[in-house]
């Protein structure tokens, strides 16, 4: 009885120590972003914003959505280096869906990790970058989607409902089940023409993995420009095999935008110096049109007077 009962107290003990580690495990840091809650709706996101930030400049955005169940936090977490390192905004708006499963926040309160409503989730994502786009100093034509797991099909959903917002899409750890995509495949041709999408998976990721070439295949039929990771040895995660070849991509696809706007500021402004140096020579070809017209009438009438006096009359019989 007392080696039962031994037997138990140390089964308590080992479980009251899993349940301490696990505690301690689950504190989500918001990693140097901020905490906001729309307006309408009342929903949640965390926002980090450049290093020195000046209103007065336009910077890039980049909105990323995190995996099931999972938090903001989990979102700033992955791409916070390198968003402080290109002086870009990073946006994580937070599902909605029920989880259940509870962490501590740095505030000592708990909050619940969520999973994304496929229903509702993509109009609330919409609704937190609409604000943030109407109260930040943010460039409209520079914002990037990103999407880890569950949040890749949902981006793949994003893309489907505003294809000209984002210049660029990196999902990595999802995939078409079965080959078929969360949305019309027609809807993501439209995207297809404006968006450049980097997809990424691991090879022992058990749950992308084995969808990650068929999936590829039909992206690319899609029309994407597409380029890919599929890592060995990888599972359901985003390391450095496959966030660097996205960030490689997607500074490639910044800087090819940059030069489109540099060329074509250029080329408007040539046509713009060649308008206002013809502007002068306008009027005056009209000035000069008009006496060389003046000029012509004036000597028809004179040759038609000198005519008429030259006339012989006619004498009455």
């Amino acid at each position: 009885m007392r080696k039962k009962s031994g037997l138990q107290l140390v089964n308590l003990l080992v479980l009251m120590t899993l349940l301490a580690m696990a505690a301690r495990a689950n504190v989500e840091s918001f990693w140097g972003a901020q905490e906001f809650y729309t307006r309408k709706g009342h929903l949640r996101y965390l926002l980090l914003f450049p290093p020195q930030y000046d209103p007065r400049q336009k910077y890039e955005l980049w909105l990323n959505l995190h995996g099931n169940p999972g938090c903001a936090s989990h979102a700033i977490f992955q791409y916070r280096e390198a968003a402080q390192q290109r002086q870009v905004f990073l946006l994580a708006p937070q599902a909605t869906g029920w989880a259940g499963l509870e962490y501590v926040r740095p505030d000592g309160k708990k909050d619940r990790y969520r999973f994304w409503n496929k229903r509702q989730d993509r109009e609330h994502i919409l609704t937190v970058l609409d604000e943030v786009l109407a109260k930040y100093s943010i460039d409209r034509k520079r914002i990037a989607l990103l999407g880890f797991s569950a949040g890749c099909q949902m981006g793949w959903r994003m893309l489907a409902a505003r294809p000209e917002t984002f210049y660029f899409f990196g999902g990595v750890a999802n995939g078409f089940k079965h080959g078929k995509p969360p949305v019309r495949a027609e809807a993501l041709r439209r995207a297809a023409r404006h968006v450049p999408h980097f997809y990424a998976a691991g090879q022992a990721d058990a749950f992308a993995g084995p969808m990650f070439r068929e999936t590829a295949r039909k992206l690319r039929q899609y029309g994407f420009e597409l380029r890919t990771a599929y890592p060995a040895g990888v599972g359901h995660d985003l390391p450095s095999s496959i966030k660097t070849p996205l960030l490689a991509f997607m500074d490639e696809v910044r800087a090819r935008q940059k030069e489109g706007t540099a060329r074509q500021s250029h080329t408007q402004t040539r046509q713009e110096g060649s308008l206002s140096a013809r502007k002068p020579i306008v009027p005056f070809l009209w000035g000069a049109g008009t006496m060389l017209g003046g000029f012509v009438c004036l000597k028809l009438a004179l040759r038609r007077r000198s005519s008429l006096r030259r006339r012989p009359r006619r004498t009455k019989m």
